[in-house]
């Protein structure tokens, strides 16, 4: 299967506070899952953009007891569980650097 540009966005990690994933989801979106994989709490989002419905996923992957990073993917519905699967899988290895 091959995502089009317009219809999906790349996977993203950045640091996060760990309070920040309650308050994660952006004003338009719509909370449809929140949960956790392992030792990995996720939130999944649905929202509209240009007519079609599009689904967002958070991974928050503890480092250690001071770090916390953010694993983002987003793509339209069709889409949506191909790149969180990706997303899921990059979060699971990410590790602190020592």
């Amino acid at each position: 299967m091959r995502l089009e540009r317009r219809e999906s966005a790349a996977v993203v990690a950045h640091p996060l506070i760990r309070h920040q994933m309650d308050g994660i989801a952006a004003p338009y979106q719509r909370l449809v899952n929140r949960g956790k994989l392992d030792d990995m709490p996720f939130t999944e989002c649905a929202y509209e953009h240009d007519g079609k419905q599009w689904r967002q996923i958070f991974y928050a992957v503890p480092l250690d007891d001071a770090q916390t990073v953010v694993v983002r993917a987003q793509a339209s519905e069709t889409h949506a569980d191909v790149l969180f699967q990706a997303a899921q899988a990059a979060a699971a290895t990410l590790v602190p650097l020592r």
